[in-house]
């Protein structure tokens, strides 16, 4: 691993940027998303090498950080308040070689503004494009996504976030709490 040393901490290489922050969806709705999964995604679908079914029912604030220091990134984090966002429809990502994501479309005004934040205030590794807030329920095999895409069971949940996670290319994670209203 190359690293970079600057005055204040230690950033990775920007190949070695696999930092990413995400925000945990509760118990309740994670096991609602894993159950609605589990029964509708069959196995022999599932594309195992990516991941399969998802287990750490999350969303993804940013991929591609190029630190290992939590600390750095609970400082960028800490002073938010508790975030909100809204489920919508289940969609599909299909632009992988060998695997299509089922997913959750997500909107959040909030996470769009903290993915900004932390590519202005970090150094990151771009990956994407554009931001597109989702909930992965599983990795399939390419070509089995789209069935799923239009479903509406969870549009409209809402949820309410107080607490995010950083979790550093050694997969030490840091929580980070946001402030009470």
């Amino acid at each position: 691993m190359k690293v970079i040393k600057t005055a204040s901490y230690i950033k990775l290489a920007k190949e070695e940027c696999k930092g990413w922050v995400a925000v945990r969806l509760n118990n309740s709705v994670a096991k609602e998303i894993q159950k609605w999964g589990k029964n509708n995604i069959p196995d022999d679908e599932l594309n195992i090498k990516e991941g399969g079914k998802e287990e750490d029912t999350h969303i993804t604030l940013f991929y591609g950080i190029c630190t290992d220091n939590g600390e750095l990134v609970k400082n960028v984090l800490s002073n938010e308040k508790p975030i909100s966002a809204t489920l919508d429809k289940i969609g599909c990502f299909v632009n992988n070689d060998g695997f299509d994501v089922v997913i959750i479309k997500v909107n959040s005004p909030d996470l769009e503004r903290l993915n900004k934040k932390i590519a202005d205030e970090l150094n990151v590794k771009i990956t994407h494009n554009k931001y597109k807030p989702h909930c992965t329920i599983a990795y399939v095999k390419k070509g089995n996504a789209r069935k799923y895409a239009g479903n509406t069971i969870f549009q409209g949940k809402k949820i309410v976030f107080k607490e995010a996670v950083f979790k550093n290319s050694s997969k030490k994670e840091t929580i980070i709490k946001f402030k009470d209203k």
